[in-house]
């Protein structure tokens, strides 16, 4: 069965949706939170993300059946990205954040000019790995796995 996933811009209209897996209990060991974000949390952080065009961080949503299902981005250093991802646990295993994955890599060297993107992941998180296998990411030390032009 082939999924279609769609990677595109956040709005603050995604706030809910996103807030459904930003929040879950399973995801929030595998990102950097503090404290787990309310709604408006989310809205006003989407918000700023809209107001600055020019960041280094390129924030998507990951859609499917016009779903907010995940996030994914780059965070550009000079001509390399480091990407990051995460999608809702009800949709883990189905291919969506490896169908993300080679979208965000695609338009990081297409749209972006990168020559280079990787992504830190943990030895203890092997569907990650899996996931940057199959975008075509290679090991290139023990936590840091690597996409070259």
């Amino acid at each position: 069965m082939t999924i279609d996933v769609v990677v595109r811009e956040l709005t603050p209209g995604d706030a809910e949706q996103f807030h459904a897996f930003a929040a879950h209990p399973l995801v929030l060991p595998t990102v950097d939170a503090a404290q787990v974000p309310s709604v408006e949390d989310v809205r006003t952080f989407v918000t700023q993300l809209a107001a600055q065009p020019d960041s280094p961080r390129k924030e998507r949503a990951i859609v499917l059946d016009g779903e907010v299902v995940g996030s994914i981005g780059l965070t550009i250093e000079g001509s390399e990205g480091e990407l990051g991802y995460v999608v809702h646990p009800d949709h883990w295993g189905r291919g969506v954040a490896t169908q993300a994955a080679m979208l965000m890599v695609r338009q990081g060297f297409a749209e972006l000019g990168l020559t280079r993107i990787y992504a830190t992941v943990s030895t203890e998180n092997p569907a990650s790995v899996r996931v940057l296998e199959k975008a075509g990411f290679r090991q290139v030390d023990a936590k840091t796995w690597a996409v070259t032009r």
